[in-house]
């Protein structure tokens, strides 16, 4: 069985023909997951490991308070390194308003802040006071996790009925570039506030 793409104004078989050709085939498989120059692929090469994999929040946030929610600290499961230049929520529910983003360095948070209140208050460092590695792309090296997380800086404008997620990072593999998100609930309701001891 041979499969073949032709464009219509030529005899000759389109690039995407050519390259849909050769997947089938297998004679260069490699090259089966590349995307047209200037756009961006579907990326597998991340995993959030726990973080992805379960819910973290408050409630009993109050209208006016900030916090700093973390996205997935990333890990690598490929073999080549990843250099990632932004990370987002991609799902803002109504009642949160996020105003920035900044990169922690899990060594001077001790760890990863999942969800820091903004000036430190019950015993955190205050977020706002960190270095922000956000100037430069993370990078990752092959089957490693990152030393480094995004967070988002997240005011809360009124009541908040769904949650954060959609954490969808942008990065470069091989000279391609990728865009992947992974799954990712954080919660963050109103109630009664936390005393402050």
């Amino acid at each position: 069985m041979t499969a073949s793409t032709v464009s219509p104004a030529s005899s000759t078989p389109s690039k995407a023909g050519l390259l849909a050709v050769i997947c089938f085939t297998g004679v260069l498989t490699a090259s089966c997951t590349a995307h047209p120059p200037g756009s961006v692929g579907q990326g597998r090469a991340l995993n959030g490991g726990l973080q992805s994999t379960g819910r973290i929040g408050t409630e009993h946030a109050q209208i006016g308070e900030v916090f700093w929610a973390a996205l997935p600290l990333p890990n690598n499961t490929s073999k080549e390194p990843v250099s990632i230049r932004k990370a987002r929520f991609t799902e803002v529910p109504k009642g949160l308003k996020i105003s920035e983003y900044r990169v922690f360095n899990t060594e001077e948070t001790g760890g990863v802040y999942l969800l820091a209140y903004s000036g430190g208050k019950y015993g955190t460092k205050d977020p706002e006071k960190l270095t922000n590695y956000a100037d430069k792309p993370i990078r990752v090296k092959g089957k490693q996790e990152s030393d480094y997380y995004y967070a988002a800086k997240v005011t809360v404008t009124g009541p908040v009925h769904k949650d954060l997620g959609g954490c969808s990072f942008w990065y470069t593999q091989s000279g391609e570039e990728y865009k992947q998100t992974l799954p990712c609930q954080t919660t963050i309701r109103l109630g009664k506030p936390l005393p402050d001891n």
